[in-house]
């Protein structure tokens, strides 16, 4: 296949207004693929599911006129779930590629979502770990799969690379280990439930130990009331939702980064823990491991397993207080960049909007 680059690309993604994985991936991949074919090419059309049905058909709509008016050389879907509109693609004919992100690829049920994947020109996960779980279910698609993780490039981000040579942290002998995502009973899989149950055997050797847990959500309660059963009141701390600057501020403050879970497609606040010179505590049970580098970035434990996510977790401590080279804060925010920064971005998406 020549590599060229569309004349015309539609994307069609969630709302990118609003905060998750998927639309800031949404985001930064349409703010990429703008710089590199002019705004004038790209035509955006977002997904927003709190009008209920007259959001979905808002949005069938206007992805209708869009290719009456712009007719595109080929469409990027940002999430499975819109992909379900592909009849219109295929009366029109037109090329689409969809990106997996995780969990709605892991467990194919609806004959739309099959159906989508099946017609698609190329499919692109987040993570080998996607993949992997995609291909068991549909092993013929294999050969179209490719590999298109997430990037650190946000405005904070870029904020951090700035200044990412000058990365340091105060090892104090009194670790702070840091946890942030949103707080949802729908994502209860991200472990911090498993994280906290281990906290008093390490309490023990780290008296000092504190366990910074930041975001919001309707699990919080329930976060709360299992920290105060355990008696943890003194050494865990919810902040809720942070600013940029107040986050960037704990990840200065902090150690170490866990989210430990057993749901995640790749996992971005590993790599924004790294290019804070944090080593993270990721897990063999979803797609982190692409995030960490299979173990550069972090360790991959088992969530599942008590005795070894007290190990891991352990170890890890004691090896970052005792200044290894391989998570020497400057180190990490430099390999990342390298993995994951800018120019990876590019490389990748000049690649995603061939044609």
């Amino acid at each position: 296949m020549t590599e060229t680059t569309a004349s015309c690309l539609h994307f069609w993604s969630p709302d990118y207004s609003k905060t998750g994985g998927v639309q800031r991936f949404s985001k930064t991949l349409i703010c990429e693929t703008k710089e590199i074919l002019g705004a004038d090419r790209v035509r955006p059309i977002q997904f927003r599911p709190n009008f209920g049905f007259i959001g979905k058909l808002m949005f069938t709509v206007q992805c209708f006129l869009q290719i009456l008016i712009w007719r595109p050389d080929v469409i990027i879907i940002t999430h499975l779930h819109l992909a379900r509109l592909y009849s219109i693609l295929k009366r029109f004919k037109i090329k689409y590629r969809i990106i997996l992100h995780g969990i709605e690829g892991w467990n194919l049920k609806h004959s739309k979502d099959i159906h989508a994947l099946t017609h698609a020109e190329r499919i692109y996960c987040v993570s080998n770990y996607t993949r992997e779980k995609l291909c068991t279910q549909l092993p013929d698609l294999r050969e179209k799969v490719s590999i298109f993780p997430n990037h650190i490039t946000s405005h904070l981000d870029q904020r951090r690379l700035e200044s990412s040579s000058s990365v340091a942290h105060a090892i104090t002998g009194s670790p702070i280990i840091l946890s942030v995502s949103r707080l949802s009973k729908s994502e209860a899989y991200k472990g911090h439930r498993e994280f906290i149950s281990i906290l008093p055997k390490l309490i023990e050797d780290f008296p000092k130990l504190r366990y910074i847990i930041v975001g919001e959500g309707d699990d919080l309660p329930a976060l709360r009331e299992l920290t105060k059963s355990k008696n943890l009141q003194k050494f865990v701390e919810f902040t809720g939702y942070l600013d940029d600057i107040a986050l960037n501020n704990i990840y200065k403050e902090a150690d170490l980064f866990a989210l430990p879970g057993y749901g995640e497609g790749f996992g971005i606040v590993y790599l924004e823990a790294a290019l804070n010179g944090l080593p993270s505590l990721g897990s063999i049970h979803d797609g982190s491991g692409d995030a960490l580098h299979n173990g550069e970035l972090g360790v991959l434990t088992d969530p599942k397993d008590p005795v070894r996510l007290e190990s891991d977790t352990r170890r890890l401590i004691e090896e970052v207080l005792a200044k290894k080279a391989q998570w020497d804060p400057n180190h990490l925010s430099k390999r990342v960049i390298e993995l994951f920064g800018p120019d990876a971005l590019r490389r990748r998406t000049l690649e995603l909007i061939s044609v």
